[in-house]
């Protein structure tokens, strides 16, 4: 088992996962219900700076801060257009309504797209120290998360926007008799959600390659990070996808034939997704409220 290996390996797909655990684990936290669709901003994001980039010929730097400028627009309309009519509704309800939501904008991406890979071609040079291999991409790919993250923490702890998430997540009703217009802190909460989806979308989709189901592979990830962290919990979602990115490679880098005194043996990258489900099954059964987040 390569230690190193391991520890790049968890450290980009942590990066890679744990901004796109933002954005899901701040809409949980002020509409309290699980957004299905979010996955699809991770898609929408990717989509948009391939169109930008690959077939509008812009250039990369500038494709990608458009792309998730758009992506945070388009949250922010399908909150107007749809999530504002029902605000009231049961948290199941809106779960439903978001699953609808998802699958609709996965086959709209099919019809424009088509369901074949696309690639946004970035050419990364490979290094290799100490029997570590890794990309200036993937170097790039953790700068970037970052310097993302520090920028959130920031607006998060330092702004009056910041402020008013916050108390919008803890009591909406106390929030909005306060004097905080509630409305424009949930549109301002969708955009930052898009944004950063949309950030987790381009750097998977620069990492491997475009598909419109790329919103649905990183679904039962997203949810086991979020839950691990602790629902609501926007820097417990970022942990728990340190945690799970460091659960999934260990469960693949582990040789258990050779453990057991056999033929070498380990689990293929198929079943990385099983050990998400496992770590979210875990949780529930063990800590619910996960490693940050508050009991009921």
């Amino acid at each position: 088992m390569q230690v190193g290996q391991i520890a790049v390996n968890s450290l980009v797909w942590a990066a890679e996962l744990g901004v796109i655990a933002i954005g899901m684990s701040l809409a949980y936290g002020i509409l309290g219900f699980a957004n299905f669709a979010h996955g699809e901003f991770v898609t929408v994001g990717a989509y948009l700076t391939y169109t930008l980039h690959i077939q509008a010929g812009l250039p990369l730097l500038i494709a990608i801060p458009i792309a998730m400028l758009f992506t945070g627009l388009f949250a922010v309309l399908l909150d107007i257009g749809v999530f504002s009519y029902v605000r009231q509704a049961s948290a199941v309800a809106k779960m439903v309504l978001s699953v609808g939501i998802a699958m609709i904008i996965r086959a709209v991406i099919s019809v424009l797209f088509g369901t074949s890979a696309l690639h946004l071609e970035f050419p990364s040079k490979r290094f290799e120290v100490s029997n570590v291999r890794f990309t200036d991409l993937q170097i790039i790919i953790i700068v970037a998360t970052l310097i993302s993250m520090v920028l959130f923490h920031l607006v998060f702890q330092q702004t009056k926007l910041g402020k008013a998430l916050r108390a919008t997540a803890d009591n909406p009703a106390l929030a909005e008799a306060k004097g905080i217009n509630t409305t424009g802190v949930i549109r301002w909460m969708w955009f930052i959600s898009g944004i950063f989806a949309a950030l987790g979308g381009i750097l998977l989709g620069l990492e491997t390659q475009l598909r419109p189901a790329l919103g649905l592979f990183v679904l039962m990830p997203m949810f086991a990070a979020v839950t691990v962290g602790g629902l609501g919990s926007v820097y417990g979602a970022v942990v728990g996808a340190l945690v799970l990115a460091l659960a999934q490679n260990l469960a693949l880098g582990i040789d258990y034939g050779s453990l057991l005194g056999f033929e070498p043996w380990r689990l293929r990258a198929g079943y990385k997704t099983g050990i998400a489900l496992l770590a979210l099954v875990a949780t529930l059964l063990v800590r619910p409220q996960g490693l940050f987040g508050r009991e009921g």
